[in-house]
């Protein structure tokens, strides 16, 4: 049971700095009950979590993970979410997430190869626009392979010019 591995791996490694389930067959059910969350919000070391290339975890992962507020992450500084999935639900959890301070001390983020369109462009924007924090720390945000990725250049979508906006602002890498 997945529930019980990440009990498990935060009970044995409290001072754990690096977690790396990419390429895991993970899927929405292992996040079952918040166990991830829970398991993550007692491990106030952690600064890398790369949970990418799971693509069944998608937006009931994602969501269970950064929507039920997983904000004591207070050193961490990589977040790779590529290819699991998820669309602008769970974009706008983590982006809900990183304002109430899981996102203070984040340089980069990995968010490419899933299903976020302006909409989750959108919640990243008001992210950088509205925490000193996150916009202080977050050095780069990649979305290559997102619908957005391959807007139309004739008429940029509102999401997207607000990302743009807010990174420039900001000095922050957007990678597309």
């Amino acid at each position: 049971d997945g529930g019980c591995l990440f009990e498990a791996l935060a009970v044995a490694l409290p001072d754990v700095a690096i977690i790396n389930l990419s390429r895991n067959k993970l899927s929405g059910a292992t996040f079952a009950a918040g166990a991830l969350h829970k398991a993550l919000s007692s491990l106030s070391s952690l600064r890398t979590l790369d949970l990418s290339d799971n693509p069944e975890l998608g937006d009931s992962a994602v969501g269970s993970l950064f929507c039920n507020g997983f904000t004591n992450a207070p050193n961490l500084r990589f977040l790779y979410l590529s290819a699991v999935g998820t669309s602008d639900h769970g974009v706008e959890c983590l982006a809900k997430a990183l304002a109430v301070g899981s996102g203070s001390s984040l340089n980069e983020l990995k968010l490419s190869r899933n299903r976020i369109t302006d909409v989750g462009l959108a919640a990243l924007a008001r992210v950088l626009s509205a925490s000193p924090a996150v916009a202080r720390s977050l050095n780069s945000i990649e979305l290559a392979g997102n619908p957005t990725s391959s807007a139309s250049l004739l008429k940029t979508p509102p999401g997207l010019k607000a990302l743009r906006s807010a990174a420039k602002a900001n000095k922050t890498a957007i990678h597309f």
